[in-house]
């Protein structure tokens, strides 16, 4: 059943290079295991190594420019207004945010307030 959720916690950085995918391939073989033949499955299926991690293993990924930032804290706490706040300091980016999850969910709410900030400091 649909709710209104609200969700407060913070985005760390995990990467910041030229070649973001080798980072995708990395964490999703150190998930997956050694099995070629799945992995190449679980590859033709999701199209790439982020959709992998994101639609198999739930991770919250996202990228601005040649950084990776994951969920690194995340507390539910209730609520009623859609909005979604964030504030960067260092390696970390605090967020709070709410939203009706009939028609969003997290992932979404942050990358949409990632990419209006990342829009506004090029």
């Amino acid at each position: 059943m649909s709710e209104q959720e609200t969700h407060i916690g913070t985005l760390k950085r995990v990467y910041v290079g030229d070649h973001p995918e080798k980072y995708f391939e990395e964490r999703c073989r150190s998930l997956m295991g050694t099995d070629e033949a799945y992995i190449q499955r679980k590859l033709d299926l999701h199209e790439s190594w982020l959709n992998i991690l994101r639609y198999e293993y739930d991770e919250d990924i996202f990228v601005i420019g040649n950084e990776i930032w994951v969920v690194d804290e995340d507390e539910e706490i209730g609520g009623d207004p859609c909005f979604c706040v964030m504030n960067r300091v260092g390696d970390k980016i605090s967020f709070a945010t709410s939203f009706y999850n009939g028609g969003t969910y997290l992932g979404e709410m942050l990358e949409d307030e990632l990419e209006r900030q990342f829009k506004n400091q090029k």
